[in-house]
């Protein structure tokens, strides 16, 4: 009787191995077919996701910034404006506004493409670096489970692209680093576009830097000839970036480096310094990973649960000789990143500003699943699994993308439809913004240092008051009104605490002030002149209709 349950027991471990390999091989056939339709599906359900946040009504307060340069007359005019952003992102909106025209879309263009086409990206680098189909379909749904990238997906910024930027050096390092000689050709064109790239996202220096200058040392051990080109390439590599270093060396100020001040290395002292890596430096990791709970866009609920996984993945990364090399780039991107925030270059942990480091965090995790899964009997199997597991979540609960209500652009069509020559304008400080971006007149844009977006946009309009001091803003409405005394002064009080203030000085020059036009941020008055003005200081009756 034992040996017949010792031979039942035979056969049915016998038949469960037969079936596991056929199910390993039917995986392996249905692989790649699985990562092409995965990732297809989870691109088109994430533009399905976020298209609901293209074409607002207006854009929003940091998006007028951005939309207002892009009126400048001409492309020359636009790059002497040391904003703070990459003057390539500023170039691509100005030509996007120039060949569509719309003053919403047009500029969520780029953002939207980048936030979309990134899904894709991190799939393709991912399945580069690991050779494994289930992790790229891991990859690509990380990536679309991102709240941040979601929101900044249908907002004008450039973190989107510089996600994209750093996820391109990446696919690009997964796939120089495996050569097992350098080919000098693909790396002269890898290094001359890394080099282009940094004009356009300078934060994708944090990931090129390392690769580039990584493989040039990489060639060193390689024939003489083909390790003098390499060296070669990367050299003029690095004297792009310097260039491009030298052309924005100015695209920052006090006030902006004010605001991010929370996010420069403290380096009076050794425990203040890890004390900053152990918050900042998690924060970034947490944020790079889909949060669970309720959270801000601004801070994401954190994601501690995912930090082993990532640390595993490091781990993997120096375990394995074929990706060491790859190791040692993210070394060195973290390594310059922190560096970056303790010279007071740019900011670490804190939220947006960081979106373009987290494909590499992402990558960790996943490499930390590839090592878990390493030690399974059917590992690609298991891994394949997981990517379609997370595919279907990424599917059924999408990361939507909303632009936020908001309808100030019909203070501007307002004004501009009924404000004649004749009349006085009185513009709050973010109301030039507002008015530059949706007006019908020309703008000039100039620098200055008293904000944090370092520009201040002006449109060819006579008898116009920007309030740039909301703090005292009677003197320059008292000159306004004694230097041209008009019969109507149009008031576009858009965000602004100084409404008082300008209001009192109007009705004690002698205008009635009426709202004209109410918006979700802004109102529009219009103050008109009494006829009879000689009492006017002395009434004690004047309010506000």
């Amino acid at each position: 009787m034992r040996l017949k349950a010792d031979v039942r027991l035979t056969g049915d471990v016998l038949e469960t191995a037969h079936l596991g390999r056929r199910l390993a091989a039917l995986a392996a056939r249905l692989a790649q077919p699985a990562f092409t339709l995965a990732v297809i599906a989870i691109v088109i359900g994430t533009w399905a996701a976020r298209r609901h946040g293209w074409d607002p009504e207006s854009l929003w307060k940091d998006d007028l910034v951005w939309g207002a340069i892009t009126r400048a007359p001409s492309l020359t005019s636009l790059l002497a404006v040391p904003a703070h952003t990459s003057p390539g992102f500023l170039t691509i909106l100005w030509v996007s506004r120039a060949l569509f025209q719309d003053p919403e879309w047009s500029l969520q263009l780029l953002p939207f493409i980048c936030g979309i086409a990134a899904i894709p990206v991190v799939a393709l680098m991912v399945r580069r670096l690991t050779h494994s189909d289930g992790l790229g379909i891991l990859a690509a749904a990380l990536t679309a489970l991102n709240p941040m990238l979601a929101h900044y997906t249908v907002f004008v910024k450039e973190y989107t692209l510089g996600f994209l930027a750093t996820a391109c050096v990446l696919w690009a390092a997964a796939s120089r680093f495996e050569d097992s000689e350098p080919h000098t050709k693909q790396f002269f064109r890898t290094s001359l576009a890394a080099g282009v790239l940094v004009f356009f996202s300078i934060t994708s220096v944090f990931a090129s830097m390392p690769v580039i200058n990584l493989v040039a040392l990489r060639s060193l051990r390689q024939k003489r000839e083909s390790a003098r080109s390499v060296i070669i390439s990367a050299a003029i590599y690095d004297l792009l970036v310097l260039a491009a270093f030298h052309t924005m060396r100015n695209r920052t100020n006090e006030v902006v480096a004010a605001d991010f001040q929370y996010g420069f290395a403290r380096t009076y002292s050794l425990s203040a310094f890890w004390q900053f890596v152990a918050t900042r430096g998690r924060h970034l990791l947490e944020a790079s990973l889909p949060s669970s709970g309720e959270a801000t866009i601004w801070l994401p609920a954190a994601a501690s649960w995912a930090l082993p996984i990532v640390g595993l993945g490091l781990v993997g990364l120096f375990i394995a000789p074929a990706k060491r090399w790859f190791g040692l780039a993210v070394v060195g991107f973290y390594a310059g990143f922190l560096l970056a925030s303790a010279l007071h270059v740019y900011p670490m942990g804190m939220g947006r500003p960081d979106i373009f480091a987290f494909p590499v965090a992402i990558t960790l995790f996943v490499l930390g699943i590839e090592l878990m899964t390493a030690w399974l009997p059917r590992p690609e199997l298991a891994r394949l699994a997981v990517g379609i597991v997370v595919a279907i979540f990424a599917l059924i609960r999408p990361i939507h993308a909303a632009y936020w209500a908001v309808d100030d652009v019909r203070l501007v069509n307002r004004l501009s439809a009924e404000a004649t020559d004749s009349d006085g304008v009185i513009i709050s400080a973010d109301g030039t913004y507002l008015v530059a971006h949706y007006g019908a007149w020309p703008v000039r844009i100039s620098a200055t240092r008293d904000v944090s977006n370092a520009t201040h946009a002006e449109i060819d309009r006579d008898r116009t008051l920007y309030v740039m001091d909301e703090r005292k803003p009677e003197r320059s409405v008292e000159r306004l009104v004694d230097t041209v005394f008009p019969n109507r002064i149009w008031y576009v009080a858009f965000r602004t605490k100084a409404f008082n203030r300008i209001a009192a000085v109007l009705l004690r020059r002698g205008y009635d002030l009426q709202m004209i036009e109410e918006a979700t941020k802004g109102t529009l008055y219009l103050a008109t002149r009494r006829l009879d003005m000689t009492d006017a200081s002395q009434r004690g009756d004047e309010r506000i209709r």
